[in-house]
């Protein structure tokens, strides 16, 4: 839940005070463990993967 909360509303006010942190958020995504400014707020792991099959 935690995860949640930091992830959803810290990211949307940082969207809204910092300037071009919707540019600058998804560009930490090609860092060697695949992780945002927002999972890196939120303290959570980035897992590779397939989603299960229906």
């Amino acid at each position: 839940m935690k995860g949640f909360l930091l992830r959803s509303y810290v990211n949307g006010i940082n969207g809204q005070v910092v300037p071009f942190y919707g540019i600058i958020d998804p560009c930490f995504i090609f860092r060697e463990d695949n992780r945002c400014v927002h999972d890196l707020l939120a303290d959570t792991t980035v897992i590779e993967g397939q989603p299960p099959e229906e």
